[in-house]
């Protein structure tokens, strides 16, 4: 019977390979800003112009396209994708193909169908969705998965430095280094590999200090271009649910976003400090009660939650 016998893990890459090409040509030009800004940043970028002051084509009316809300690396990656293919989607495909792999090798040898077990995060739901939009999310994943890889094989300055790419895409990411601390602080040069990818960051700041802030800081507040613009109404979060049953005005909402931070912030300090649970299952709390308590998550948030439930699910032993 095939569940007595290891699948091919070929037979998974050539489908998702062949899924994902669908997606990609069958949707060439998605309306979503995550996709224009992350095709026309690296264009930007070749042209010699900042990606943090530069305005980019318009998708929602009401919203003025002069914005790029994600980290350097972010552009860094993405940029031999689009001067190659001119679509960022290519490199989540590449990505996801390597993350599955990676989850191959990090189960044990002796066990059944691993490559099976592997092809829940390429076929999770709505993972081609995932790339139609070109959603960060995957990225962030693999990069964990891979600094995971280089520990396992005691490569710790490897570890370090693929460990600070993956909090150098998205902002909210940061809420999960202090669970990194201790195992940074063990060797001076772990630590230095760690700083060495936050040069990105420096540079593009130096670039121009007020749109750097702009774009990476105030753009995702509250108050921010960002929450003005986006389907708030639409956000699986507790603001939305109280915005939904009271009706408060928007313009009324921060007292609600406030409240709802500080309880985010108690709840990760308590799992932080948690001595029983394991690193994944704190990061799969920390993230689904940051992202419930935030004053807006949408699908993608909460599938990056389901990818590290996926990989809880699939690891037969304690991540440290």
């Amino acid at each position: 019977m095939f569940w007595k016998k290891e699948i091919s893990s070929h037979i998974f890459i050539i489908f998702f390979v062949f899924l994902s090409l669908l997606t990609i040509f069958g949707s060439p030009r998605p309306t979503v800003d995550s996709f224009v800004i992350l095709k026309e940043a690296p264009q930007k970028l070749m042209q010699g112009l900042n990606p943090y002051d530069s305005t980019y084509s318009r998708v929602y009316k009401n919203m003025e396209p002069d914005y790029f809300n994600y980290l350097p690396l972010s552009i860094v990656y993405f940029l031999p994708f689009v001067a190659l293919f001119n679509d960022p989607r290519f490199g989540l495909v590449i990505t996801m193909i390597t993350t599955y792999l990676l989850l191959n090798k990090l189960q044990k040898k002796n066990t059944e169908q691993k490559s099976l077990y592997s092809s829940l995060f390429l076929f999770a739901p709505r993972s081609f969705y995932m790339i139609e939009h070109a959603y960060l999310d995957t990225v962030i994943f693999f990069l964990f998965v891979l600094a995971l890889y280089f520990q396992e094989r005691k490569k710790y300055k490897l570890f370090s430095l693929v460990l600070s790419c993956f909090f150098l895409f998205k902002q909210n990411m940061i809420i999960l280094f202090p669970l990194f601390i201790k195992k940074l602080f063990q060797k001076r040069v772990m630590l230095v590999m760690f700083l060495l990818p936050f040069l990105t960051i420096l540079i593009f700041f130096l670039w121009n200090p007020s749109s750097f802030f702009k774009n990476v800081v105030t753009v995702n507040q509250p108050t921010g271009i960002i929450m003005k613009g986006a389907p708030f109404q639409m956000s699986v979060t507790i603001p939305n649910i109280v915005y939904q049953l009271f009706n408060i005005p928007l313009e009324q909402m921060q007292s609600v976003f406030m409240v709802c931070a500080v309880v985010a912030l108690l709840i990760t300090i308590l799992l932080m400090i948690d001595t029983k649970l394991t690193l994944n299952r704190k990061i799969v709390l920390i993230l689904f009660f940051g992202y419930f308590f935030s004053y807006h998550a949408f699908f993608n948030s909460y599938y990056l939650v389901l990818l590290f439930l996926l990989f809880d699910f699939i690891s037969l032993k304690k991540i440290y």
